[in-house]
């Protein structure tokens, strides 16, 4: 029969192994805990002194309390939809999306529609009132506006009731409120001349709303013959300012510039001292405008950022160094009255029209309580320089931008909007045709070295005498 084991002996090693178990689990949660602690030391240490922070459009929205849906968007044709695609997105990630209120999508090309929702934020999806028609489903191929509106009876009954739909939508986002400002886009390819008919009817629903067209004009002389015409029509259903690039000067420049102008406003409104709200600011600058024609020029900085990461499990900061951003805003301001940077190609700038105002907007990829600081360093420093205040005005607007890890950059942007002078003349010089067409007529036969040269005619008759 086997000794019985002694207790004591089975024991030891059990407890052997539960000591070294907790000595192993002790010391794997002490290296646990000083991890965590120096993570949140990392992670709570402020940035270089003298820097801004970079915001990240895909790290933050910035926070904002704008809820009002004061502005109604109609958007005319490809160019309408595209630079709305662009404006929807930064106007989202500003944080500025509840600024806009119904959004009534006029884009026949029913593939263009689709690219249109699926580039949008979602956000925006329920606010959208497209029109389209079966029949023109490929849109209307660059026809005249005469051509267009002969077609009335097939894309005209899905403008009227997208029209109705868009307004009432507008007041069900809103708590019944009209819009203060409809911005309307206008393509100036063939569907140009169909919005009049939705501004139309937006005019008899909502009369005190202001109405305002943004418009680029074409590099197609076959087009840009017809844009006058198709303006004056917009103005004729209540159009109160139109603001006017040219695709023949930098396009994307000039896409940049209007979107920019846009979130300017609105996020100027929401931190300024001074607020200036967009419908103010536009009647401004066009009341007194000739032909209430306005336009722009943009000029971006792009300020080189640096990378700020004390610990690899953090995600990275990026930064710039203040006073460099006061000096970038303070050199775009000086040079974005030249000619090259103007959204009509060398146009300058001689003057202020009487009566009218001039809107300089700043923009940065800062955070608003950090931009506050630069803008009073301009500010001072354009008063030491003599700079005159009257009827000019200066808003500064937070922005976020997307961030090249490899190559980081914080955007300084200037946009300044201003009523055009002799504006109907200059708009008919830049859209007269460089070259016009002329009625065919046959060559004249070559010299008959001695011998009667026969026209046509006599030919002709030299025939019928054979015969």
């Amino acid at each position: 029969m086997a000794a019985p084991i002694s207790s004591p002996l089975v024991g030891l090693p059990l407890g052997t192994a539960a000591l070294t178990l907790a000595a192993f689990s002790w010391r794997r949660w002490d290296r646990e805990k000083k991890a965590a602690e120096a993570l949140g030391q990392a992670t709570a240490v402020e940035l270089p002194v003298g820097t801004l922070a970079i915001v990240d459009r895909a790290s933050c929205s910035l926070a904002t309390t704008e809820h009002s849906g004061r502005i109604m968007l109609v958007l005319v044709g490809d160019y309408g939809s595209n630079t709305a695609i662009n404006l929807l997105d930064l106007l989202y990630r500003c944080g500025l999306d509840k600024a806009i209120g119904a959004i009534l999508l006029i884009q026949l090309d029913a593939r263009r529609r689709m690219r249109f929702m699926t580039h949008v934020p979602a956000v925006f999806h329920d606010r959208i009132v497209q029109v389209g028609a079966a029949s023109l489903a490929g849109g209307l191929g660059n026809r005249s506006p005469e051509e267009a509106w002969a077609l009335i009876e097939y894309w005209g009954p899905a403008v009227v009731n997208g029209t109705n739909d868009a307004c009432e939508r507008h007041q069900l986002v809103t708590p019944n409120d009209e819009p203060a400002l409809v911005l309307t886009f206008i393509s100036q390819g063939g569907q140009a001349i169909i919005g009049t008919l939705a501004l139309g009817l937006i005019h008899e629903r909502f009369p005190l709303a202001q109405l305002v067209g943004v418009t680029a004009l074409p590099v197609d002389d076959l087009l840009r013959q017809e844009a006058e015409k198709v303006l004056d029509a917009y103005r004729a259903q209540g159009l109160e300012a139109i603001i006017v690039s040219d695709n023949l000067a930098d396009g994307v420049r000039n896409d940049f510039g209007i979107v920019a102008s846009i979130v300017g406003f609105l996020g100027a409104a929401e931190d300024a001292d001074m607020p200036t709200e967009a419908d103010n600011a536009l009647r401004l600058m066009a009341k007194h405008a000739p032909g209430n024609l306005l336009s722009f020029s943009t000029r971006v900085i792009n300020l080189p950022g640096f990378r700020f990461q004390l610990h690899p499990n953090i995600e990275p900061r990026y930064f710039v160094y203040s006073a460099a951003v006061t000096s970038s805003m303070l050199t775009a301001l000086n040079r974005v009255p030249r000619p090259e940077y103007h959204a009509l190609p060398e146009y300058r700038r001689n003057g202020r029209v009487p009566l009218t105002s001039t809107f300089d907007i700043v923009l940065a990829a800062i955070k608003p309580e950090d931009l506050k600081r630069n803008e009073d360093e301009v500010i001072l420093a354009r008063q030491l320089a003599g700079t005159n205040r009257r009827n000019n005005h200066l808003l500064f607007a937070p922005v976020t931008t997307k961030i090249d890890p490899q190559r980081p950059q914080c955007p300084i942007a200037v946009v300044s909007l201003h009523a055009l002078a002799d504006g109907p003349d200059l708009l008919r010089e830049l859209l007269t045709p460089e070259e016009l067409p002329v009625a065919f007529s046959p060559a004249p036969p070559p010299p008959g070295n001695g011998h009667p040269v026969l026209t046509p005619d006599a030919l002709a008759a030299e025939v019928r005498d054979a015969h």
